[in-house]
């Protein structure tokens, strides 16, 4: 066992090992192995969290919607946001949305999602990625 391995083992007995937060005995925010949250993230593992994510959330909502493959870059970017920002189940529940885009009908797709909860609870996300749908344009 390497070093860095050794390391690791006593570290995962005396730390934890836990993919979901929870306190430490000082009542610290922890995650991983021993990892305090309150010193936050550097931007590489900002980075490589986004990457993971990102590429997670690509390839459910391909799964889920082998159709959006077909979609032009920013309509696609547009559906990945909702399904980023909800999750696929709760994409799925967007039914009217998602036969809009499957059609090509942006404006209807863009009137169903204005109509949702989402909508009201994103802020100036949900007119961004409207419009994005609306468009086929880039929105920033």
């Amino acid at each position: 066992m390497t070093f860095k391995e050794q390391v690791q083992r006593q570290l995962e007995r005396d730390e934890k090992r836990s993919a979901l937060l929870y306190y430490d005995s000082l009542n610290i925010p922890t995650i991983g192995i021993g990892r305090n949250l309150k010193r936050g993230l550097s931007e590489d593992e900002i980075d490589y969290l986004f990457t993971n994510d990102y590429n997670s959330h690509l390839k459910e909502m391909l799964e889920a919607f082998p159709w959006a493959a077909d979609l032009d870059e920013p309509r696609k970017a547009a559906l990945l946001n909702m399904c980023f920002n909800m999750g696929v189940p709760v994409m799925k529940t967007f039914t009217s949305t998602l036969a809009a885009l499957k059609e090509g009908r942006w404006e209807d797709a863009a009137r169903h999602a204005r109509n949702s909860k989402w909508y009201s609870q994103v802020g100036h996300r949900g007119p961004r990625v409207v419009k994005q749908f609306e468009t086929g344009e880039w929105q920033y």
